[in-house]
C-alpha cells in the first residue's frame, strides 16, 4: 500500500508538535493547584454571611429565609446570587423591578402570608426573572391573575384569583 509522502510528512509533523506541547508545558506545583481550586470553590460560592440582610437568616447553597420577621417592605440589597428567597408571613404590600430586577438566579420565591395585592406585583420585575420556577403568593390581597404569570410557565400553589384573563383560558383548552 503507497501513501502519498505529504500525508506522511503531516502525520509526522502532527506528532511533533503533540510531543512539543507536552515536553514543554511547564508542570503545575501542588500550591498552584490549591489556589486554583480555592479560587474556583470562591467563584461557585453562592451567598456569604456578610451579604445576608439582618433580619434573615441565609445559607451557602443560596438560600435567604425572611419568614416572619414582620417585614413591611422588601428586604433592601439582596445578593445576586440568591436561588430561594423565603419571605412569607410578613406585611409586605410590594414588589417593585428595583426590588428583583438583579435577582438572575432565583428560582423559588415564596411571598405567602402578605398584603400583596395585583397592583404591587410589577409585572417588569418578574419578567427579568429568568431562572424563576416556584412563586408562591397564597394568602394575599391579589385579586386578578399577575400579567406576568401566563407569559412564563410558574407553578403556582394554592392560589384563588376572581378573575381569570382569555390568555389563562387559551393555556386550558
Amino acid at each position: 500500500m503507497d501513501f502519498p509522502k505529504h500525508s506522511i510528512l503531516q502525520a509526522f509533523c502532527v506528532m511533533l508538535l503533540a510531543w512539543m506541547l507536552v515536553r514543554c508545558q511547564n508542570p503545575v506545583k501542588p500550591e498552584e493547584e490549591e489556589e486554583e481550586e480555592a479560587m474556583k470553590e470562591a467563584d461557585n460560592a453562592t451567598l456569604t454571611t456578610t451579604e445576608c440582610p439582618l433580619e434573615c437568616s441565609c445559607t451557602a447553597d443560596g438560600t435567604v429565609d425572611c419568614a416572619g420577621v414582620d417585614l413591611t417592605e422588601f428586604p433592601e440589597e439582596l445578593p445576586d446570587k440568591i436561588r430561594r428567597l423565603s419571605l412569607q408571613n410578613n406585611k409586605i404590600k410590594k414588589i417593585t423591578v428595583e426590588h428583583i430586577s438583579h435577582l438572575h438566579h432565583l428560582e423559588t420565591l415564596n411571598l405567602q402570608n402578605n398584603w400583596l395585592t395585583t397592583e404591587g406585583l410589577e409585572a417588569e420585575g418578574f419578567e427579568m426573572l429568568e431562572q424563576l420556577a416556584y412563586l408562591y403568593l397564597a394568602n394575599n390581597k391579589v385579586s386578578q391573575q399577575p400579567s406576568f404569570l401566563m407569559s412564563r410557565y410558574i407553578t403556582m400553589h394554592n392560589d384563588m384569583f376572581v378573575s381569570l384573563s382569555s390568555k389563562c383560558l387559551a393555556y386550558l383548552l
